[in-house]
């Protein structure tokens, strides 16, 4: 019950005037409450009874008092992190604040460290978060000499160097191997400083074995023996080798192509055909192409590292990827099969940063590399995050890279109703057409798009100045 008086405020009193009572608050339950107005047509006397005047009803909702605050205290190590309460931006840690009771979601993001994320009710006086932040993966460059040295990590292979990898702050056993050369083992400290690693083996010098004796000589008389005449096998020509169209310019190909469809929830009809007819394309344009549909995240993670291994040795890197995709904080994710994302803190750690692709294909030091992503559908985690973005955020092209979106970024592409989707339908036939700069092959594919949409899908790519480079030349 509460004590004392309350006021209401009537606001047609009569119409287009306000009136202000005061009730007896005792009558009242905290909730919601049948509130009887009577009021005399000829003196405007609130004090009328049922049998006087009209009675006009409302509904009122009395609090069960005056809604406290509670301290909040929030803190992190390293301190000095930005914190977000219900993704708005409140302060940096450490944060002592007032909240009123309820449910809040508190995030704290700092520069070098992994974003963390709760939720917590506050209920009383002195609730507090706290943080152990986790600095994010360096993405380290490791060299050897001399070269295809094969590098372990903890006794598990990671590939032959040089290598580009992202590895966690923390202590790692590396061993260096080549065969006629030395091993090498040693205990490796990554920090937020590690950028670069270079070893050298040494040769093992070969003694050559000294013969306990001289070796004798020993004479063997055989006997012929009635043998059947000798058959000579038919000799089989072998298929005539399929003509490679004439292409101009690097040598070395290499291209990396997912394409993910079944997804638990918001599956997409395109993205398995548009792969699979993508890497049809790109091998015929004498590509070595490494191709997963329907990859869950360590099957993406392993066909990376196996592309940016062949990227190394290669002059021009392909990747391509169609499938769900969304951006957080400005960040592009492409979404693996079986993701399971309840929050955006989750993002980070169930999906592939595409950020992080660029950067693996430009520490590969090639010459010409493109990023294709027709990833562009609407975020099928939207109902579960507080805000949503939609599409994906601009990436600004690296010195020699071109990165090409199914539509502008910040827009949505829709799924396409016949195999293909809209852009890569155009993309496709862009390709196969000789005499295209690789420039004008995505402005090709645009003009396509956009005629087919009605302009309402608009392709969008970014990139540096390049030097004219050609898939087909005839």
């Amino acid at each position: 019950m509460f004590k004392g008086y309350k006021k209401l405020q009537v606001d047609d009193y009569p119409a287009s005037q306000q009136k202000t009572l005061e009730l007896d608050s005792d009558w009242f339950k905290p909730g919601r409450n049948i509130i009887k107005l009577g009021f005399k047509h000829d003196t405007r006397d609130d004090s009328c009874t049922d049998s006087c005047c009209p009675m006009y009803y409302t509904k009122v909702s009395f609090p069960q008092a005056v809604r406290k605050t509670y301290a909040v205290t929030i803190t992190s190590t390293p301190s000095g992190g930005d914190v977000y309460i219900n993704s708005k931006q409140s302060g940096t840690t450490p944060l002592t604040t007032k909240l009123k009771p309820g449910e809040y979601h508190v995030e704290v993001k700092k520069s070098g460290f992994k974003n963390m994320a709760k939720i917590k009710k506050v209920q009383k006086n002195n609730v507090s978060f706290s943080f152990d932040l986790a600095p994010k993966p360096q993405l380290v460059s490791i060299f050897g000499s001399p070269g295809q040295v094969e590098l372990y990590i903890d006794n598990a292979y990671k590939g032959t160097l040089p290598l580009g990898l992202e590895l966690d702050v923390g202590e790692y056993e590396f061993e260096f191997r080549k065969k006629g050369y030395k091993s090498k083992r040693e205990r490796v400290v990554i920090s937020a400083q590690t950028k670069r690693i270079n070893r050298s083996l040494e040769q093992v010098e070969v003694v050559p074995d000294k013969p306990d004796r001289q070796a004798q000589n020993v004479q063997v008389a055989l006997t012929p023996t009635a043998t059947a005449p000798e058959v000579q096998p038919e000799k089989v020509k072998p298929p005539p080798a399929k003509p490679r169209k004439k292409v101009d310019g690097y040598a070395e190909r290499v291209a990396l192509v997912i394409g993910n469809s079944n997804y638990r929830t918001a599956k997409l009809a395109n993205p398995v055909n548009d792969a699979t007819d993508i890497s049809a394309v790109l091998t015929d344009l004498n590509f070595d192409v490494i191709t997963v549909t329907d990859a869950n995240k360590r099957q993406m993670i392993k066909a990376l590292d196996q592309f940016a291994q062949k990227l190394r040795k290669a002059d021009f890197g392909l990747f391509y990827f169609a499938g769900h995709g969304m951006q957080i904080n400005n960040r592009n994710y492409l979404i693996p099969l079986k993701a399971t994302v309840q929050a955006e803190s989750d993002v980070e750690f169930e999906a592939v940063d595409a950020g992080r692709i660029l950067g693996r294909m430009r520490l590969a030091g090639n010459k010409l590399n493109v990023v294709i992503l027709d990833a562009c559908r609407n975020n099928p985690f939207a109902r579960t995050f507080r805000t949503s973005t939609r599409g994906l955020a601009r990436m600004d092209a690296p010195i020699g890279t071109i990165v090409a979106y199914a539509t502008s970024p910040g827009s949505v592409a829709a799924d396409g109703k016949g195999r293909n989707g809209v852009y890569t339908k155009h993309l496709l036939s862009a390709l196969k057409k000789p005499n295209l700069d690789i420039q004008d092959i995505f402005n090709e594919a645009g003009r396509g798009v956009m005629a087919e949409t009605d302009n309402q899908q608009i392709p969008w790519s970014s990139n540096t100045p390049l030097p004219q480079y050609f898939l087909i030349k005839e």
